[in-house]
């Protein structure tokens, strides 16, 4: 997986996000849809997945104890720094030798400006790493946490993701924050449907909903061998430069 260094500096938000379209245009908020006896509007719209989805995978953790351990939040941590500094690695040979191509006279103005614009990019990016590698160093509060709260987003919902994947089966696709096992989100959400969990008032808002978890061509599946391999053993712990 080739995961840009500017992404794994961050400090993420949940990763899972569904574009939506939105089908009604109201100045009103009538209730479309109710998740776990929580009403969503019209406003919600646009993350009607997300905000379905979630709740339903945080209870299905919950009843299922898929709460990360110390262990398992040390070995993400440990793995993704080492991510980080072979990827800044990466970085700063290019730097250099962009920094030496803008010394020539024979780059036209549209050359030297895109070029400029790429060194700035990856300067700032060198410069946000060594902040951040510092601020580790100095033991800062704020960023151990922030790193700590970020490694049990990606540890637990992996945890997730394998427990569905080995109760529902199915197909595995490519995402840039590891790999998700679809037909079990589907199958999911399908079972939770039945139960009550949620329900779609507004049928004008169904297919969007559902878009994401049926529409095939939004996505780059893994062969089902593969997908079943990356579904057994947390994405963090394998050659990630096998798995785009």
């Amino acid at each position: 997986m080739n995961i840009p260094a500017s992404i794994l500096i961050a400090v993420l938000a949940p990763a899972t996000l569904f574009p939506q379209e939105t089908p009604v245009d109201t100045l009103a908020d009538p209730v479309i849809a109710v998740v776990l006896g929580e009403e969503l509007t019209t406003a919600d719209g646009n993350r009607l997945s997300q905000l379905i989805f979630k709740p339903l995978l945080d209870r299905f953790a919950e009843e299922n104890n898929l709460e990360p351990t110390t262990a398992e939040l040390d070995s993400f941590s440990v793995r993704m720094r080492a991510v980080q500094r072979a990827e800044m690695k990466k970085v700063e040979g290019p730097v250099d030798t962009m920094r030496m191509k803008l010394q020539s006279t024979s780059l036209t103005a549209e050359e030297r400006a895109g070029m400029e614009n790429d060194l700035e990019s990856m300067e700032n990016m060198i410069r946000d790493f060594r902040d951040l590698e510092r601020l580790r160093g100095e033991g800062d509060t704020t960023t151990l946490r922030e790193e700590r709260e970020a490694a049990r987003m990606f540890v637990r919902a992996w945890k997730a993701n394998h427990a569905l994947h080995a109760k529902y089966g199915g197909r595995v696709i490519f995402q840039q924050f590891g790999p998700e096992p679809l037909d079990a989100f589907r199958d999911f959400l399908k079972d939770e449907e039945k139960k009550g969990s949620f329900r779609i008032i507004d049928t004008a808002w169904s297919e969007p909903f559902w878009r994401y978890f049926v529409n095939e061509s939004m996505h780059s599946f893994y062969p089902k061998e593969k997908g079943d391999e990356l579904m057994k053993t947390p994405w963090w712990m394998q050659d990630l430069s096998g798995m785009n």
